[in-house]
Protein backbone atom coordinates (compact mmCIF):
# COMPACT_ATOMS: atom_id res chain seq x y z
CA UNK A 1 0.00 0.00 0.00
CA UNK A 2 1.36 2.75 -0.95
CA UNK A 3 -0.60 5.43 1.23
CA UNK A 4 0.90 4.06 4.23
CA UNK A 5 4.23 5.41 5.16
CA UNK A 6 3.01 9.30 3.86
CA UNK A 7 -0.51 8.45 5.93
CA UNK A 8 1.40 7.21 9.06
CA UNK A 9 3.76 10.26 8.71
CA UNK A 10 0.78 12.70 8.39
CA UNK A 11 -0.88 10.75 11.33
CA UNK A 12 1.65 10.86 13.93
CA UNK A 13 2.67 14.37 13.22
CA UNK A 14 -0.54 15.33 14.24
CA UNK A 15 -0.83 12.98 17.24
CA UNK A 16 2.42 14.67 18.53
CA UNK A 17 0.80 18.15 17.93
CA UNK A 18 -2.33 16.86 19.60
CA UNK A 19 0.09 15.96 22.58
CA UNK A 20 1.74 18.84 22.77
CA UNK A 21 -1.36 21.47 22.44
CA UNK A 22 -3.17 19.63 25.32
CA UNK A 23 -0.03 18.76 28.00
CA UNK A 24 2.32 21.51 27.05
CA UNK A 25 0.36 24.16 26.17
CA UNK A 26 -0.57 25.39 29.08
CA UNK A 27 2.79 26.53 30.25
CA UNK A 28 2.88 29.00 27.78
CA UNK A 29 0.69 31.23 28.94
CA UNK A 30 0.75 33.68 26.18
CA UNK A 31 -0.41 31.36 23.53
CA UNK A 32 -2.31 29.29 26.22
CA UNK A 33 -5.76 30.16 23.68
CA UNK A 34 -3.95 29.22 20.85
CA UNK A 35 -2.60 25.77 22.19
CA UNK A 36 -6.04 24.68 23.56
CA UNK A 37 -7.78 26.09 20.06
CA UNK A 38 -5.17 23.19 18.20
CA UNK A 39 -5.76 21.02 20.87
CA UNK A 40 -9.40 21.01 20.11
CA UNK A 41 -8.60 21.29 16.43
CA UNK A 42 -6.30 18.21 16.11
CA UNK A 43 -8.39 15.60 17.99
CA UNK A 44 -11.08 14.92 15.71
CA UNK A 45 -9.22 14.99 12.58
CA UNK A 46 -7.16 12.14 13.99
CA UNK A 47 -10.51 9.95 13.54
CA UNK A 48 -11.36 12.00 10.38
CA UNK A 49 -8.37 11.02 8.97
CA UNK A 50 -8.38 7.55 10.14
CA UNK A 51 -12.03 7.42 8.73
CA UNK A 52 -10.83 8.66 5.23
CA UNK A 53 -7.91 6.74 4.94
CA UNK A 54 -10.35 3.37 5.90
CA UNK A 55 -13.29 4.60 4.16
CA UNK A 56 -11.15 4.77 0.55
CA UNK A 57 -10.22 1.28 1.09
CA UNK A 58 -12.93 -0.41 1.68
CA UNK A 59 -15.21 1.86 -1.44
CA UNK A 60 -12.17 1.02 -3.65
CA UNK A 61 -12.13 -2.76 -2.83
CA UNK A 62 -15.98 -3.21 -2.14
CA UNK A 63 -18.07 -2.66 1.05
CA UNK A 64 -18.44 -5.47 3.46
CA UNK A 65 -19.93 -6.63 6.63
CA UNK A 66 -16.24 -6.10 8.48
CA UNK A 67 -15.81 -2.70 7.13
CA UNK A 68 -19.33 -0.98 7.17
CA UNK A 69 -19.19 -1.99 10.79
CA UNK A 70 -15.01 -0.76 11.32
CA UNK A 71 -16.74 2.93 9.86
CA UNK A 72 -19.20 2.82 12.45
CA UNK A 73 -17.19 2.36 14.72
CA UNK A 74 -14.94 5.09 13.84
CA UNK A 75 -18.03 7.55 13.01
CA UNK A 76 -18.98 6.70 17.36
CA UNK A 77 -15.41 7.50 18.20
CA UNK A 78 -15.11 10.58 16.38
CA UNK A 79 -18.70 11.63 18.03
CA UNK A 80 -17.30 10.51 21.80
CA UNK A 81 -14.20 12.25 21.21
CA UNK A 82 -16.02 15.73 19.98
CA UNK A 83 -18.46 15.23 23.21
CA UNK A 84 -15.49 15.21 25.69
CA UNK A 85 -14.19 18.38 24.35
CA UNK A 86 -16.87 20.08 26.01
CA UNK A 87 -16.52 17.79 29.25
CA UNK A 88 -15.06 20.68 31.40
CA UNK A 89 -18.38 22.42 30.89
CA UNK A 90 -20.94 20.38 32.13
CA UNK A 91 -20.56 16.87 32.71
CA UNK A 92 -22.98 15.48 30.07
CA UNK A 93 -20.64 15.91 27.87
CA UNK A 94 -18.65 12.96 29.63
CA UNK A 95 -21.58 10.85 29.78
CA UNK A 96 -22.57 11.57 26.05
CA UNK A 97 -18.82 10.97 25.27
CA UNK A 98 -18.95 7.50 27.17
CA UNK A 99 -21.93 6.28 25.34
CA UNK A 100 -20.68 7.11 21.97
CA UNK A 101 -17.23 5.42 22.53
CA UNK A 102 -19.45 2.28 24.29
CA UNK A 103 -21.49 2.36 21.03
CA UNK A 104 -17.83 2.58 18.76
CA UNK A 105 -16.82 -0.76 20.99
CA UNK A 106 -19.78 -2.54 19.93
CA UNK A 107 -19.73 -1.84 16.34
CA UNK A 108 -15.77 -2.51 16.52
CA UNK A 109 -16.85 -6.02 18.16
CA UNK A 110 -19.43 -6.93 15.21
CA UNK A 111 -16.94 -6.04 12.60
CA UNK A 112 -14.50 -8.43 14.78
CA UNK A 113 -16.76 -11.40 14.13
CA UNK A 114 -16.98 -10.54 10.59
CA UNK A 115 -14.15 -12.98 9.39
CA UNK A 116 -13.35 -14.65 5.82
CA UNK A 117 -10.80 -17.06 6.32
CA UNK A 118 -10.38 -20.68 7.53
CA UNK A 119 -13.90 -20.48 10.01
CA UNK A 120 -12.83 -23.85 10.08
CA UNK A 121 -10.59 -23.33 12.98
CA UNK A 122 -11.12 -23.69 16.40
CA UNK A 123 -11.27 -20.30 17.81
CA UNK A 124 -8.61 -19.12 19.97
CA UNK A 125 -10.55 -18.47 23.29
CA UNK A 126 -11.39 -22.32 23.02
CA UNK A 127 -7.77 -23.18 22.63
CA UNK A 128 -6.03 -20.54 25.41
CA UNK A 129 -8.89 -20.50 27.83
CA UNK A 130 -5.86 -18.35 30.00
CA UNK A 131 -6.57 -15.34 27.54
CA UNK A 132 -10.64 -14.79 28.76
CA UNK A 133 -9.20 -15.02 32.28
CA UNK A 134 -6.27 -13.05 31.69
CA UNK A 135 -8.80 -10.30 30.37
CA UNK A 136 -11.48 -10.47 32.72
CA UNK A 137 -9.57 -10.83 35.47
CA UNK A 138 -8.06 -7.21 34.43
CA UNK A 139 -11.44 -5.87 34.44
CA UNK A 140 -12.78 -6.99 37.57
CA UNK A 141 -9.60 -5.67 39.08
CA UNK A 142 -9.27 -2.57 37.82
CA UNK A 143 -12.49 -1.97 38.48
CA UNK A 144 -12.54 -2.79 41.80
CA UNK A 145 -10.15 -0.53 42.62
CA UNK A 146 -12.26 2.37 40.58
CA UNK A 147 -15.46 2.08 42.02
CA UNK A 148 -15.54 3.23 45.14
CA UNK A 149 -15.00 6.95 43.44
CA UNK A 150 -17.09 6.43 40.52
CA UNK A 151 -20.36 7.73 42.79
CA UNK A 152 -23.77 7.67 40.14
CA UNK A 153 -20.91 6.45 37.50
CA UNK A 154 -21.09 3.21 39.02
CA UNK A 155 -23.08 1.61 36.53
CA UNK A 156 -22.13 2.85 33.25
CA UNK A 157 -18.53 2.50 33.77
CA UNK A 158 -19.34 -0.99 34.87
CA UNK A 159 -21.19 -1.75 31.25
CA UNK A 160 -18.53 0.27 29.64
CA UNK A 161 -15.64 -1.84 31.01
CA UNK A 162 -18.00 -5.05 29.91
CA UNK A 163 -18.51 -3.69 26.92
CA UNK A 164 -14.63 -3.16 25.75
CA UNK A 165 -13.52 -6.45 27.52
CA UNK A 166 -15.96 -8.12 24.84
CA UNK A 167 -14.46 -6.29 22.15
CA UNK A 168 -10.38 -7.33 23.31
CA UNK A 169 -11.88 -10.88 23.59
CA UNK A 170 -13.55 -10.53 20.18
CA UNK A 171 -10.32 -9.00 18.66
CA UNK A 172 -8.12 -11.74 19.81
CA UNK A 173 -10.30 -14.75 18.61
CA UNK A 174 -9.97 -13.45 15.12
CA UNK A 175 -6.38 -15.25 15.76
CA UNK A 176 -5.78 -17.68 12.34
CA UNK A 177 -9.13 -16.66 10.91
CA UNK A 178 -7.47 -13.52 9.04
CA UNK A 179 -4.02 -12.77 7.66
CA UNK A 180 -1.25 -11.71 10.89
CA UNK A 181 -0.91 -8.32 9.15
CA UNK A 182 -4.82 -7.84 10.03
CA UNK A 183 -4.93 -9.58 13.74
CA UNK A 184 -1.83 -8.17 15.15
CA UNK A 185 -2.05 -4.63 14.77
CA UNK A 186 -6.24 -5.50 15.77
CA UNK A 187 -5.27 -7.18 18.75
CA UNK A 188 -2.30 -4.51 19.62
CA UNK A 189 -4.90 -1.31 19.27
CA UNK A 190 -7.61 -3.57 21.15
CA UNK A 191 -4.95 -4.20 23.96
CA UNK A 192 -3.75 -0.29 24.42
CA UNK A 193 -6.90 1.20 24.06
CA UNK A 194 -7.97 -0.44 27.41
CA UNK A 195 -4.89 1.07 28.54
CA UNK A 196 -5.54 4.40 27.19
CA UNK A 197 -8.91 4.22 29.16
CA UNK A 198 -7.54 2.66 32.34
CA UNK A 199 -5.33 5.67 32.63
CA UNK A 200 -8.46 7.91 31.70
CA UNK A 201 -10.71 6.61 34.32
CA UNK A 202 -7.99 6.42 36.95
CA UNK A 203 -7.01 10.08 36.08
CA UNK A 204 -10.67 11.55 36.17
CA UNK A 205 -11.79 9.43 39.42
CA UNK A 206 -9.42 8.50 41.53
CA UNK A 207 -6.42 10.64 41.58
CA UNK A 208 -4.95 13.03 38.98
CA UNK A 209 -2.14 12.17 37.20
CA UNK A 210 1.09 14.29 35.99
CA UNK A 211 1.09 14.07 32.09
CA UNK A 212 -2.03 12.01 31.88
CA UNK A 213 -2.92 14.29 28.63
CA UNK A 214 0.07 12.59 27.35
CA UNK A 215 -0.34 9.29 28.85
CA UNK A 216 -3.94 9.33 27.51
CA UNK A 217 -3.93 10.22 24.24
CA UNK A 218 -0.70 8.84 23.14
CA UNK A 219 -2.22 5.76 23.70
CA UNK A 220 -5.35 6.76 21.87
CA UNK A 221 -4.28 7.80 19.11
CA UNK A 222 -2.01 4.66 18.74
CA UNK A 223 -4.83 2.43 19.58
CA UNK A 224 -7.30 3.70 16.94
CA UNK A 225 -3.75 3.74 14.32
CA UNK A 226 -3.39 -0.27 14.71
CA UNK A 227 -6.86 -0.77 14.60
CA UNK A 228 -7.44 1.09 11.35
CA UNK A 229 -4.31 -0.01 10.17
CA UNK A 230 -5.40 -3.93 10.90
CA UNK A 231 -8.67 -3.22 9.29
CA UNK A 232 -7.28 -1.60 5.80
CA UNK A 233 -5.02 -5.15 5.88
CA UNK A 234 -8.31 -7.26 6.05
CA UNK A 235 -10.28 -4.88 3.74
CA UNK A 236 -6.90 -5.67 0.65
CA UNK A 237 -7.45 -9.15 1.86
CA UNK A 238 -10.81 -10.06 1.09
CA UNK A 239 -10.88 -8.37 -1.95
CA UNK A 240 -7.61 -10.00 -3.00
CA UNK A 241 -8.86 -13.48 -2.34
CA UNK A 242 -12.12 -12.85 -3.44
CA UNK A 243 -10.35 -11.85 -6.82
CA UNK A 244 -8.43 -14.90 -6.55
CA UNK A 245 -11.59 -16.56 -6.46
CA UNK A 246 -13.45 -15.27 -9.24
CA UNK A 247 -10.74 -15.82 -11.40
Amino acid sequence: MRSLLPFTIFYFILLILHVYAGEFGVYLLDYGETFDAIKNFTKPVLLISLLAWVGYFAVQKGLTKFSKWLIVGLVFCLGGDVFLIFQEQDSMWFSLGLGSFLLGHIAYSIAFTRTHRHDHEVALLKQKGWLLVLVAGYAVYFFSRISPSLGAMVAPVMLYTIVISVMVLLALNRYGKVCNRSFWPIAAGAAIFVVSDSVLAWNKFVSPLEFSHVYIMATYGMAQFLIALGSVFQVVDEARDEHLQRG
